[in-house]
């Protein structure tokens, strides 16, 4: 799957609420945005225009409504439902924070690691790493 919105319905598509985007600059979050599952075409657009100017982060869960504080993230007591399991797998140490264990060096040792797992569902590189989803 390399169209976000594809990305987005086989995430979202079956789940109520509200999902949100974070834009990330300088390692600080810098926005947060939320976004009903019943409209997967605005979140596509503004996760398209937000990757233009920073990094994007987009929340694993649905949430029964946005929070009152638009820069939360959402609470865990307002969690709805998550697709399935996902993996996150930082690809080498440039733009990554130091980690207890070395990232992979490459894209090929990433694979590696998600190779020895039960096939996913999907895999997305997502410009720093791999990112691996087990959908239910």
């Amino acid at each position: 799957m390399g169209d976000t919105r594809d990305w987005l319905e086989a995430l979202y598509g079956q789940s109520p609420g509200y999902f949100a985007l974070t834009a990330f600059s300088g390692g600080k979050p810098r926005l947060t945005k939320w976004y009903s599952t019943s409209d997967l075409d605005l979140a596509d657009r503004g996760i398209r225009g937000t990757a233009k100017r920073a990094d994007v982060y987009v929340s694993m869960a649905t949430y029964a409504k946005p929070p009152v504080d638009e820069r939360s993230r959402g609470r865990q007591s307002d969690v709805l439902s998550i697709p399935g399991f996902w993996a996150d797998l930082d690809i080498g140490e440039a733009g990554h924070k130091p980690a207890a264990l070395p990232h992979p060096p490459t894209e090929v040792a990433a694979m590696s690691i998600v190779e020895s797992l039960p096939e996913p569902s999907m895999t997305l590189m997502s410009g720093g790493g791999l990112q691996a989803f087990w959908l239910f």
